[in-house]
């Protein structure tokens, strides 16, 4: 009977007397107490005013009376106090998670409407605020519902992909882009992981250059046909280097340039048609030196001379005088 009565007397307490408990049991901040008045005058100590104190409760109040965990707006409570931050910033962040906690109660409420179990209330609830917050729309998580709920997914699944959603769109992806892609994942029945993988995907097609709705078509057609995402998206992303061709299957490049439009053609080498990498350029030569023409030596014999040796001249003959006949 006695823990009957505790038990009854905490529920009375109601969401300011338990948040007042868990903050001083877990931490420094003074002994926990029963009443909204002991956590009015531990706000004040922290700053608040009155004004912003009962401004705080009346968010705890509120979340408690439609059931919402107030566990949730604890943790960003505890957090702000932590940091120092001023109380208007404290208050704003409490108004938006219990804001984003009441819209996530009413996307639960309707999957429950369709016959999805809610294995985990709070989690569930935990997950779809912080979409909500990372920009994913009521709207947006209605239209993944009908994917999760034909596969016979639960509500815990759901809000996964939705979470996923927010993060994809976080790094620039919206939920058009990614939406497509989440329905096939549902309806294929992926794990936590496997959908915690589609964020390096998405994200790896954008570095490779692929455009977004050939990589939104890919991935969607890949998940159902159960095939390798990373691969997929190696194949289809554009061969660098390779200009498009003009209008109306014009060959030839820019006249600026005189270069050739097109992928190149595949070849026994080259089965994909990628371009061929470009060579290095051949290392600097010097042209062979040619040897200057050297002077004639010294002893290079010159023009032939004649043998030496004893000559003979010629002895003229000169006729004399004609000498007369001797007389006897």
């Amino acid at each position: 009977m006695k823990r009957i009565g505790q038990g009854t007397r905490a529920r009375r307490l109601g969401a300011p007397a338990v948040l007042l408990c868990a903050l001083a049991c877990g931490s420094a901040w003074g002994e926990p107490s029963s009443d909204a008045a002991a956590l009015r005058r531990l706000l004040t100590a922290k700053g608040f005013s009155a004004a912003q104190a009962q401004t705080a409760l009346a968010t705890f109040e509120g979340a408690s009376s439609r059931g919402l965990p107030a566990s949730v707006l604890e943790n960003r409570l505890r957090e702000g106090l932590a940091r120092r931050a001023a109380p208007d910033t404290i208050l704003r962040v409490l108004a938006d998670r219990a804001t984003g906690l009441a819209r996530a109660e009413d996307v639960v409420r309707r999957c429950t409407g369709q016959g999805m179990t809610v294995r985990d209330r709070e989690s569930s609830l935990t997950r779809l605020a912080d979409a909500f917050s990372m920009g994913v729309t009521p709207a947006d998580v209605a239209s993944l519902l009908p994917a999760a709920s034909r596969a016979g997914g639960d509500v815990e699944g759901l809000t996964r992909a939705a979470e996923v959603m927010g993060r994809l769109a976080r790094r620039g992806f919206p939920a058009s882009d990614t939406r497509d892609v989440l329905q096939a994942a549902l309806g294929a029945g992926w794990k936590r992981s496997q959908m915690d993988g589609l964020v390096d995907v998405f994200t790896k097609a954008q570095r490779l250059g692929a455009s977004r709705d050939r990589t939104r078509q890919t991935l969607a057609e890949g998940i159902r046909g159960g095939k390798d995402l990373n691969r997929l998206v190696e194949g289809q992303a554009p061969v660098k280097g390779a200009s498009a061709s003009g209008a109306g299957g014009v060959k030839g490049g820019s006249p600026a340039h005189g270069g050739r439009a097109g992928a190149r053609s595949a070849s026994p080498r080259n089965p994909a048609g990628h371009a061929p990498a470009a060579r290095p350029p051949a290392p600097h030569r010097p042209a062979p030196r040619t040897p200057a023409a050297r002077p004639p030596s010294p002893h290079t014999p010159g023009p032939r001379m004649p043998p030496r040796g004893p000559t003979r001249m010629p002895v003229p003959r000169t006729p004399g005088p004609r000498m007369p006949p001797p007389h006897h």
